[in-house]
């Protein structure tokens, strides 16, 4: 018997592809109230309809399957209850953590589907798909070692970053990432990173990227960014991706890094061009 135990805060297409791929279950088991109230950070989802109502709402769709509100007793009622049971399930930080404490010993089929971000996809680090990449020589690599000698300049002690904002052959800005109100506040009162491992509340910090520093320097001097190039050491974060879009930046090159939560689409649609600088500084 295979069954499926899914939360279902909203119905979009993604869920009904999901459903249409397992439509040979014999059941579907909603998160209800109680078991949603198990994982505390779900209470932050606005968009999620009370489970009752979720409920009604399939149950008018006509999936080929019965809809059923279910909390931790009953799971673990059916489960005991069936010899042979299989059991499908999002691949989501939440199922993973259900199943792991909850039904051990069941055979349990994680679907690849991007329902929502969760956790482990929002911490995720995307290997960026960049429209092309370029050798680090002539004007690209002498604008590249600019970055590079910029980034040795930063006073952050996690991660030196450097940039350089051009057009044409012509370098308008250039800079590092440092802190704020002083570049070396992370060192009189700490750096509120510490408190947070990798990917983690990236926002909560004193830090100013240095894609935030380039354009708001060119903002101040009245130097026009639409349709300049932006040259990083590394990719973007979320936040100064959506900077670098909406400044209207032409091409984005970057030496390293990877993209977390849409930054690289952020910017395609933003008709951001993507290009990798492979080989690191000659210099370094």
């Amino acid at each position: 018997m295979k069954i499926i135990i899914a939360y279902v805060p909203v119905l979009h297409s993604g869920y009904l592809e999901f459903f249409e791929r397992h439509k040979d279950a014999g059941a579907l088991y909603l998160f209800s109230s109680d078991l949603i109230g198990m994982f505390e950070f779900l209470k932050k989802d606005l968009r999620a309809l009370p489970p009752i109502l979720m409920k009604k709402i399939i149950d008018a769709i006509e999936l080929p399957f019965m809809a059923h509100l279910a909390d931790l007793k009953l799971i673990q009622m059916v489960v005991k209850e069936s010899n042979a049971l299989l059991i499908v399930m999002p691949d989501e930080d939440i199922c993973r953590e259900l199943a792991e404490k909850h039904l051990n010993g069941v055979e349990v089929i994680f679907d690849k589907v991007f329902l929502r971000y969760d956790k482990s996809r929002s911490l995720a680090n995307t290997p960026i798909n960049y429209d092309r990449k370029v050798k680090w020589s002539g004007l690209v690599g002498e604008l590249m070692n600019l970055a590079v000698k910029e980034s040795e300049r930063s006073p952050d002690w996690w991660r030196q970053v450097g940039g350089v904002l051009s057009r044409g052959n012509q370098v308008l800005i250039y800079g590092c990432n440092t802190h704020m109100p002083s570049p070396y506040n992370a060192y009189v009162f700490g750096d509120p990173r510490s408190n947070f491992k990798k990917g983690i509340q990236i926002e909560l910090s004193t830090a100013n990227h240095v894609e935030s520093r380039l354009i708001g320097e060119a903002a101040r001097r009245g130097i026009p960014t639409h349709d300049a190039n932006l040259f990083l050491t590394t990719f973007p974060c979320p936040p100064c991706s959506r900077l670098v879009a909406a400044a209207g930046i032409a091409n984005l090159y970057y030496a390293e890094g990877y993209s977390m939560i849409e930054g690289e689409e952020v910017l395609r649609r933003a008709g951001v061009k993507i290009i990798f600088v492979e080989n690191k500084n000659p210099n370094s």
